[in-house]
C-alpha cells in the first residue's frame, strides 16, 4: 500500500472541494436562473399590459377628442342658431313697434262711419282724462260756420296733432306723455282719442251729432267751457 503524501491529499480535497464548490454553485444559479426567468417573465407580461393600457388610453382619449369636437361643432351650431334667432327677435320687435299704434288704434277705434271709440277707447279715454282735455281746450280748435261733420272732425284731429300739446298745461302734458310711455303708446293715439271727443262736442253743439251709434261713447256730458262757443260756433 502506497503511503499518500501530504501534496497528494492535498490535491485530492482541493478538487473535491471545487467539485462541491461548482454543484453548490450550479444549484444556486440554477435557483437564481428559474427566478430571473419568471421575472422576466414577469416583466414581459407588464410591458405587454403596459402596452394594451396605452393602447386603450389612446383609442379612448381618441374618442373622447372626436366627442369634444362634436360638441364644440354642436355650440357653435347652437350660437349661430341664437344670433339668427336674435336677428329675427329684431326685427320681430321693429314690426312690432311699428304696428302698434295702428293696432292700439283699431282696438281703440272703431273703423266704422263715422269713426267712433270702441268700448276699449272709451275706458282708454277715461284713464287719459280725455273728455276733461276736450271741455277745457274745445274753444282753441277755429271752426267755419260752414263746416260739414266731416271737415269739424279733421280740424279737431289737426289742432290735436298740432296744437294740443302746447296749449296742456306742464301737469297735464306730463300725465298724457306717461300715460302714453307707460302703456307702450303712440302719443298720437292718444291725441287722436281726444280729437274724437272734441269733434262730439263740437257737432252736439251745432245739432250735428254723430247718431245713437255714437253717443255710448261720450258718457260724460259734452259741455264746453266758458268761452268756448266762439271758436266752436
Amino acid at each position: 500500500m502506497q503511503t499518500i503524501t501530504i501534496l497528494e491529499w492535498l490535491i485530492g480535497g482541493g478538487a473535491f472541494a471545487l467539485t462541491g464548490g461548482a454543484l453548490l454553485f450550479a444549484f444556486w444559479f440554477g435557483g437564481r436562473r428559474e427566478r430571473w426567468d419568471a421575472a422576466a417573465r414577469d416583466t414581459t407580461d407588464i410591458k405587454s399590459d403596459v402596452t394594451d393600457i396605452k393602447r386603450d388610453t389612446a383609442e379612448k382619449w381618441t374618442a373622447a377628442n372626436k366627442e369634444i369636437t362634436e360638441v364644440k361643432n354642436d355650440i357653435t351650431d347652437i350660437r349661430s342658431d341664437i344670433t339668427e334667432m336674435k336677428k329675427e327677435i329684431s326685427v320681430i320687435n321693429e314690426f312690432i313697434r311699428l304696428i302698434r299704434p295702428h293696432v292700439l288704434s283699431m282696438i281703440d277705434i272703431e273703423g266704422r262711419s263715422p269713426l267712433r271709440l270702441s268700448e276699449h277707447g272709451q275706458e282708454t279715454a277715461r284713464k287719459i282724462r280725455a273728455h276733461d282735455l276736450a271741455r277745457k281746450y274745445v274753444g282753441k280748435v277755429k271752426i267755419a260756420p260752414d263746416f260739414n261733420a266731416y271737415e269739424i272732425q279733421e280740424t279737431c284731429l289737426a289742432f290735436c296733432r298740432e296744437k294740443l300739446l302746447q296749449s296742456l298745461t306742464r301737469d297735464e302734458k306730463d300725465e298724457l306723455q306717461n300715460a302714453a310711455y307707460e302703456n307702450g303708446a303712440d302719443l298720437n293715439h292718444y291725441l287722436r282719442i281726444i280729437s274724437l271727443v272734441m269733434r262730439d262736442i263740437i257737432l252736439t253743439k251745432k245739432g250735428m251729432a254723430p247718431g245713437k251709434a255714437d253717443a255710448h261713447h261720450s258718457e260724460e256730458p259734452a259741455e264746453e267751457p266758458a268761452g268756448a262757443s266762439s271758436g266752436a260756433s
